[in-house]
């Protein structure tokens, strides 16, 4: 039934037990499966039926695989590694952009102000990243006080960067350091705590 895209809420009712049970049964069984969740598993039965079509039977057995996965390869990607390198490109962009602006003036006088577009593709980059691990996540509420927790900290970042004098620029990096460093420990507490990472 949660291959089928039934809620939590739903299967519950059509079995007759809590919404409670039936997410820790699906918990339990995406772990079993070494998957974070229904996402990940329907990918990858997708991807495993691909790749049955082509199989004959004593082709070889893929001994990577925890026991009882039924032929589902593993993630390429964690979500702890994709929730690292997304932080990293999107606060790594507001601190250089805080720390460092977008001109860079050389010796002789001149100016360049094509940094900013370094600041910009890797907050792109970043926030796509972010978008996409968060879809990762099935639990709707985590989901939701992750979304939320994100967008204030960015917002509060921009805020600290646009009130604070732009002369103090390595000042400024160190505040955004201390903004990030309890939101990122908070957020990688809050993904062990719902067995995620």
């Amino acid at each position: 039934m949660a291959v089928q895209g039934l809620p939590a809420r739903d299967i519950a009712e059509r079995l007759s037990l809590t919404e409670a049970t039936v997410r820790s049964h699906l918990s339990a069984a995406y772990s079993k499966l070494g998957v974070s969740g229904r996402v990940e598993l329907l990918a990858r039965m997708h991807q495993a039926a691909a790749g049955d079509r082509g199989r004959h039977p004593g082709d070889g057995v893929d001994l990577d695989l925890p026991p009882g996965s039924a032929g589902l390869a593993r993630p390429l990607v964690s979500l702890r590694t994709l929730s690292q390198w997304a932080y990293m490109l999107a606060f790594g962009a507001l601190f250089g952009f805080a720390t460092y602006g977008y001109t860079t003036t050389f010796a002789d006088g001149t100016s360049d102000t094509s940094e900013i577009w370094l600041w910009v593709i890797m907050a792109l980059a970043g926030s796509t990243l972010m978008a996409l691990k968060n879809r990762l996540i099935d639990d709707r509420r985590l989901r939701a006080r992750i979304y939320l927790a994100e967008l204030a900290v960015l917002v509060t970042a921009l805020v600290l960067i646009a009130a604070l004098p732009g002369f103090i620029g390595m000042l400024k990096g160190i505040v955004l350091l201390v903004l990030f460093a309890p939101y990122a420990y908070w957020y990688f507490r809050t993904l062990e705590s719902a067995g995620l990472a």
